[in-house]
């Protein structure tokens, strides 16, 4: 009888300048379109709630909270990517970081080291090409 169990698996990426022209460009990309949503919610927000006031005012302030949060996590999320933007950009070239850790499956059988099978992997990936799996 066979059983299968995930096992941890640790993805390091190897920094190269491709890597992190691409990760700066990405993360650029998407600090931009925050912004545009930011300013298209801003305009509609005012436009919504100047209308809302007029047919319905006690669902204004609901409505005034509801932006207000959204526009705090659209913030939020603006300010972790520029914390992550000068992480990338202090990266040094040929160094090596945790991108993510994910679960694999493992089949265990009867008689087989339980240790030597959930032990941890490691994956190494430099520029999206996997060249070295350690475990």
């Amino acid at each position: 009888m066979a059983l299968i169990l995930k096992r941890p698996v640790v993805v390091k990426q190897v920094v190269t300048d491709a890597f992190k022209q691409k990760t700066l460009r990405e993360i650029q990309a998407t600090l931009e379109q925050i912004d545009r949503n930011l300013a298209q919610m801003e305009f509609q927000g005012r436009r919504m709630v100047a209308e809302i006031e007029r047919q319905a005012p006690p669902q204004a302030l609901q409505i005034r909270e509801e932006l207000r949060k959204e526009r705090q996590r659209q913030e939020q999320m603006h300010e972790e990517l520029r914390a992550k933007r000068a992480q990338v950009e202090a990266l040094e070239v040929d160094s090596m970081f945790i991108a993510g850790t994910y679960e694999a499956p493992v089949q265990l059988d009867v008689g087989e080291n339980f240790g030597a099978k959930m032990r941890q992997l490691e994956v190494i990936v430099k520029d999206d090409i996997v060249v070295e799996i350690r475990g």
